[in-house]
């Protein structure tokens, strides 16, 4: 039950806020393995398939793992929970990092030995309106590939072809799953991925808020997708104004409730276009927070 003496906002439409909690989901194998083994994910959160604004908000706890160099026709967010991964020779997101994969832009190859890692993803369509194939997607076409071919170190190698003549593991379950298409890479607004350090960044004061605090990391692209910070230290009152646009709260430490809904470490708020949502904590909370672009 939420503690006496914090606010508590009323409760809306269920299709406004959505919770889940990570700590009590267990992790699963991927639908898709076009990148091998090594993957355990527990989703959090989900958009609507078949369009622009479809996304998914997933924990993923990693082992060994290889990834060719590669690129994407979305947008890819990567927090360090625990560990260091490799996204490139030259590229390694550190413990409490955060990167931003944009869409046609290269990355890789990634090479990751057997420690174990967490870490959150967030995968969403980008500004060229690409949208985002759904992991159900990704995993009828996978399992569909099997049967006249191989995916091997990320690439997806057909039956009576040569090594010479695989191509990308995504690209062959994206043009499978689009009636054979070839996929079309937007051209990419960035040169490489964008990797920040949280911890060098300053907290600043919100305005009309007494003890709210965030950190801004980035706005991108032309659509505007946002990635923050936001805190409150102590007994207090975090808002979320809410956008034009589907947004995701990610608790990072920290406690409080929406309305009766009670946030732990983990836990995920998925808001509707314009939603607001309240969040009232007792002893402190720390959020990561989305904006996606509305497309």
């Amino acid at each position: 039950m939420n503690p006496s003496g914090l606010l508590i906002p009323p409760l809306l439409s269920p299709s406004i806020w959505k919770f889940t909690h990570g700590q009590s989901l267990s992790f699963t194998n991927p639908s898709s393995s076009h990148r091998g083994s090594g993957l355990l994910f527990k989703t959090l959160a989900t958009g609507t398939p078949n369009t622009p604004e479809n996304f998914i908000l997933l924990l993923s706890k990693q082992s060994s793992f290889y990834s060719p160099r590669h690129r994407h026709n979305f947008d890819q967010f990567r927090f360090s929970l625990q560990g260091d991964f490799s996204l490139a020779p030259h590229l390694i997101l550190q413990q409490g990092e955060l990167a931003y994969h944009p869409e046609g832009v290269y990355y890789g190859p990634q090479d990751d030995g057997p420690e174990e890692r967490l870490m959150l993803v967030l995968q969403c369509g980008g500004a060229s309106g690409s949208g985002f194939l759904s992991h159900k997607q990704m995993g009828e076409a996978n399992e569909a590939l099997k049967k006249t071919g191989r995916f091997e170190k990320g690439r997806y190698v057909a039956d009576g072809v040569g090594e010479g003549e695989s191509v990308d593991g995504y690209e062959a379950v994206w043009s499978y799953a689009n009636g054979g298409r070839k996929l079309l890479y937007p051209e990419g607004r960035y040169h490489e991925p964008v990797l920040m350090s949280p911890e060098n960044f300053g907290w600043r004061k919100t305005e009309g808020a007494q003890r709210m605090e965030r950190k801004l990391l980035g706005v991108f692209s032309e659509r505007e997708t946002r990635a923050e910070m936001l805190r409150i230290d102590g007994k207090g009152d975090l808002t979320i104004i809410g956008a034009h646009a589907i947004e995701l709260a990610f608790v990072l430490r920290g406690s409080g409730y929406v309305g009766e809904e009670h946030l732990q470490e983990h836990s995920t708020i998925k808001l509707s276009p314009g939603a607001r949502c309240l969040i009232a904590s007792e002893q402190g909370i720390e959020v990561l927070h989305f904006v996606m672009p509305m497309l």
